[in-house]
């Protein structure tokens, strides 16, 4: 089974000229960096947003694994990410 998404339905989506995808970003794994390179495929400006510590600490009551200087250093090395949002709300 591959997990690459078909090249004749890219064809037909509508691209966007910037599109953002937030998360915490902790324990950056393969999910998070097929999800970052398949929405690169749907626009031309990519934005990756995560959230403060405090804002993880508040909304899901643990701490991430990651602190969030790290998160933004691992999504600012992605080459499908063109820009990072550092304090994006969590909601």
């Amino acid at each position: 089974m591959s997990c690459n998404l078909d090249e004749r339905w890219l064809q037909s989506v509508e691209k966007h000229e910037r599109l953002l995808s937030d998360g915490c970003f902790d324990l950056f794994h393969v999910g998070h960096a097929n999800a970052l390179r398949q929405a690169k495929l749907f626009g031309g400006v990519l934005i990756a947003a995560t959230h403060t510590d405090e804002e993880i600490q508040r909304c899901k009551q643990c701490q991430p694994i990651y602190c969030w200087q790290d998160r933004v250093r691992i999504l600012k090395a992605i080459r499908w990410v063109d820009e990072v949002i550092t304090d994006a709300p969590y909601r």
